[in-house]
């Protein structure tokens, strides 16, 4: 893989249009393939580049922030070749630009945005460089709105999407901020809005910080319907805590098939007859077994960004017939993904996935996702949407529904069809096993998650449950 992908850094530094053009494209696919080892070689190119006497190929920079890989040593590199110049144009390209903001946001997201604090006070050295900062992020939010905007299933467009999740995990408050400012000044239908929403809705940050982002974009003038996104991701993220980093491992895969694997070859062909032709075999696959909804849930995951949200949906949705069928599988690590990559699944794809996840991993949905979960089914019937996952997490998660209940009463959020589902799975799981009430009790400890009045209503819930189960032993 070294020798390849030094042939096609060299073939794009070669300075032949069509000879970096296709290197680009092969390494933009050894990028997908195996994106440390890619990130090292592109940094070293870079970095010789520039030791040779000045940076000669900038798409460099766009391939390496593609690789997401933490790459510090090219940072302060990024960072300088960033500064925008007195006529108000770069030494980058667009597409570069956000390749070099993509490196800089995996390793240091605060030297992109700025602080607004200090940009208010008098003169120094830190302001000034904070100023200099505001003018890149609005350079690079208007850079990105436009390639959302023309290009949503595009290689960069992804890695501009994940520039942006990398800050809004590090300051959602301040990247509100300047995205608002961005929307007041360009229009609500701004593709930026979405990708925000979808950015609150995602991140593991706080609850004030999620609410301060909803705020801002309220008052940029945004619809109702967004509104009533983020006020949803508020709720969630009050009632549901998040543990960033969970584990997850995949179980053994399923025995490949000679036949299967015939159907998946054609598959990722890039004629769109072909692939037709193949989708349709694979239909019947999925009829008759299920269970090979792993190797097609891997084959999709590996296809080109042009092809992938497309057939993920594909996958999903097939998926989503037999997923009552016991050898059914999905691998947790490919959902992982999905469900982490910014603006790649609809509500519904969302969740097919989470429920997936949580057959096979219930922890990790109690850990990682619950927020998500929450906010999968405030909207509509919890029950028929979402009855499997919340069953699967009464099951063996059972603090992880007490305390989300709990949060949910003792933050005013008032009764709806969610709450009562919540209850309802408690109160047959408590029958099926009366010992688990003092394990949930001893259970309940207060703390920043868990505050004193959410304490109380989730000890108001156990002994009415206990209540009933005394009166009523047998039912």
């Amino acid at each position: 893989m070294d020798d390849e992908l030094r042939v096609a850094i060299t073939a794009l530094q070669s300075g032949d249009d069509a000879r970096s053009q296709q290197a680009a494209a092969e390494i933009a696919h050894l990028v997908r393939r195996e994106p440390a080892e890619s990130a090292a070689e592109l940094s070293r190119a870079i970095l010789e580049e520039v030791a040779a006497g000045g940076l000669r190929t900038p798409r460099l920079f766009t391939l390496l922030g593609m690789t997401r890989e933490p790459v510090p040593e090219c940072v302060p590199l990024s960072l300088d070749l960033l500064r925008i110049r007195e006529d108000g144009t770069s030494v980058l390209s667009t597409d570069s630009m956000l390749g070099a903001a993509a490196i800089v946001a995996r390793v240091n997201p605060r030297a992109l945005l700025p602080d607004l604090n200090a940009m208010s006070r008098a003169g120094g050295v830190a302001q000034d460089a904070d100023r200099e900062a505001a003018g890149v992020l609005q350079r690079l939010l208007a850079i990105s709105s436009k390639l959302l905007e023309e290009f949503p299933d595009n290689a960069v467009t992804d890695m501009t999407r994940w520039l942006w999740h990398d800050c809004a995990v590090f300051d959602l408050m301040t990247l509100s901020d300047f995205v608002g400012l961005h929307v007041q000044q360009t229009g609500a239908d701004n593709a930026l809005v979405g990708l925000l929403v979808d950015l609150v809705e995602l991140v593991p940050v706080s609850a004030d910080q999620k609410k301060y982002a909803g705020d801002v974009l309220q008052q940029s003038g945004v619809g109702d319907e967004v509104i009533e996104q983020l006020q949803t991701a508020y709720r969630a993220i009050r009632v549901a805590t998040v543990v960033d980093h969970v584990t997850i491992v995949d179980p053994e895969a399923p025995s490949p098939d000679h036949r299967v694997d015939e159907w998946l070859a054609l598959f990722a062909a890039d004629d769109e007859r072909v692939i037709e032709f193949a989708r349709a075999g694979l239909d019947q696959i999925f009829e008759a077994s299920p269970r090979l909804a792993w190797w097609v849930a891997v084959t999709v995951d590996a296809l080109p960004e042009w092809r992938r949200r497309q057939d993920i949906r594909w996958a999903l949705i097939q998926t989503s017939i037999w997923r009552d069928d016991a050898t059914l599988s999905v691998p947790p690590s490919v959902l992982q993904r999905w469900l982490d990559t910014p603006q790649l699944l609809s509500s519904n794809e969302t969740i097919i996935a989470l429920e997936l996840l949580g057959r096979q991993q219930p922890h990790a949905i109690a850990q990682r996702y619950l927020h998500r979960a929450v906010a999968a089914s405030i909207g509509g019937s919890a029950e028929i949407m979402m009855g499997g996952l919340w069953r699967a997490l009464a099951a063996t998660e059972h603090a992880a529904v007490l305390a989300v209940l709990s949060r949910w009463v003792a933050f005013g959020f008032g009764q709806n069809d969610f709450l009562v589902f919540l209850i309802e799975l408690l109160t047959q799981r408590v029958k099926e096993e009366p010992e688990l009430l003092d394990m949930l009790a001893e259970s309940l400890v207060a703390g920043p998650d868990m505050p004193d009045n959410a304490i109380d209503v989730a000890r108001n819930v156990l002994k009415a449950l206990r209540e009933q189960l005394q009166e009523n032993p047998g039912t």
